[in-house]
């Protein structure tokens, strides 16, 4: 009898600690449901955010909407509009586009970016916009952008140790600018250049006879220059007085920076080009010296190489064509030609690659001769050289202006980062 009790004993309490062991363990359960990163709590709070982001959103597409008429959308009316709504940060009394504006809700601030045709978007979790790459540009520039493709693949050579046919080359505020990673091949350019091989190119008169520099012809600056919008600052020489002239360098210049031939054209039955529709905004020929400069001088240190325009007035044949350039602020180092941008061309960093991987034209003219354009050399040397020399091994490596909405996504292989667009 009593081994009985003893044993009825034994079984309530054994049963009270499985209770209690349950009982721990829907505890546990019930915490971790309503907490971390995706618990019910955490997903309320995100809802909510949502909530409010989604309100703000509403906010600026209607302000957009009542900013439109007939002609379009009217920047003044809509920089007017946006300010009406509490909590905007004031925008002036006009707006560029595309443009990113800020909502303080009291419960939060949010960003929204309104394009050229009047989107209205927020940003994606993760994705990394070209401002975020304009204040960072040494973790940016240079680096692999794998996913994107033009109709062709752009024929670009391909070498060991390179890890996609696109670097990251520039950014605004508001674009993502790409390089071609090496030079084209004669194949896919969209003009019928000489060469001397596959890869090396330059210009001969049936390029340049297409174009004319004065204002009123189909393939003028203006038109050019028109097409190109707020990139005006990436070649400044062209708006300069006086500059506009029929020379062949600066026709050289204008085919560089013809969108319609690098965009896409049509070779017998074959469509070519550079332009992928669903990422790109433009394509051209190849940076400008403005532009390499400010990726140059945004990753390397030092002395900035600075590009000098020819300002009006300014007297003498060296300042005649277009620029002279110089390193830091004083003008004694002003040099025409063997302007040595680096000491580290040995470095094989993705961004040292980016700038001299191979020679190749920039879409700027050079201050000696009416012929002369500058050269990136692969040595590290910014060069001038006749457009149509036969003498340097250059090519091309175009660029191509992403629309203001596509962003990056990281991907991580190991060590190594490259990016998606998206």
């Amino acid at each position: 009898m009593k081994n009985q009790i003893k044993g009825k004993k034994g079984i309530t309490l054994i049963a009270l600690i499985v209770t209690i062991i349950v009982l721990l363990i829907l505890a546990g359960v019930t915490i971790a449901t309503l907490t971390g990163d995706n618990g019910l709590l955490q997903k309320a709070t995100n809802a909510k955010e949502k909530s409010v982001e989604a309100e703000g959103l509403e906010k600026v597409q209607l302000a957009v909407m009542a900013s439109k008429d007939k002609r379009g959308l009217d920047t003044k009316e809509l920089a007017k509009n946006l300010n009406k709504i509490d909590g905007i940060e004031n925008v002036g009394n006009d707006i560029e586009l595309p443009s990113a504006v800020k909502w303080d809700s009291g419960k939060g601030i949010f960003k929204y970016k309104i394009t050229d045709e009047g989107d209205v978007y927020t940003k994606k979790p993760g994705a990394v916009e070209a401002a975020d790459i304009k204040n960072n540009e040494s973790t940016y520039y240079g680096k692999y952008v794998t996913n994107y493709n033009s109709l062709s693949d752009a024929g670009i050579k391909y070498e060991d140790g390179q890890l996609g046919k696109w670097q990251i080359f520039l950014a605004d505020d508001t674009n993502i600018y790409l390089i071609a990673s090496n030079q084209i091949s004669k194949e896919y350019a969209p003009f019928n250049f000489t060469n001397n091989g596959d890869y090396y190119l330059y210009f001969n008169h049936t390029i340049l006879n297409r174009y004319n520099t004065s204002t009123h012809p189909e393939l003028s600056v203006a038109t050019i220059l028109g097409k190109l919008g707020k990139e005006e600052k990436y070649h400044e020489w062209l708006n300069v007085p006086g500059n506009l002239k029929n020379e062949d360098n600066q026709k050289a210049v204008l085919a560089m920076l013809d969108t319609d031939k690098w965009n896409e054209y049509t070779d017998g039955n074959t469509t070519k080009g550079f332009k992928n529709s669903k990422y790109a905004s433009y394509v051209i020929g190849g940076p400008t010296l403005e532009m390499f400069c400010n990726s140059y001088n945004s990753t390397h240190g030092g002395d900035d190489i600075i590009p000098k325009p020819k300002k009006d007035g300014e007297s003498g044949n060296y300042y005649a064509y277009g620029y002279k350039t110089k390193y830091g602020e004083n003008d004694a180092d002003i040099k025409a030609e063997g302007l040595k941008a680096s000491k580290q061309v040995t470095d094989n960093s993705d961004i040292n690659k980016m700038h001299f991987n191979c020679s190749y034209w920039l879409a700027s003219t050079g201050a000696r001769h009416q012929g002369d354009l500058w050269f990136v050399r692969n040595d590290g040397l910014l060069m001038e050289d006749f457009h149509d020399s036969i003498d340097v091994r250059n090519g091309f490596r175009p660029v191509v202006c992403l629309k203001s909405n596509v962003n990056l996504i990281e991907k991580t292989n190991g060590t190594i980062k490259t990016y998606e667009l998206e």
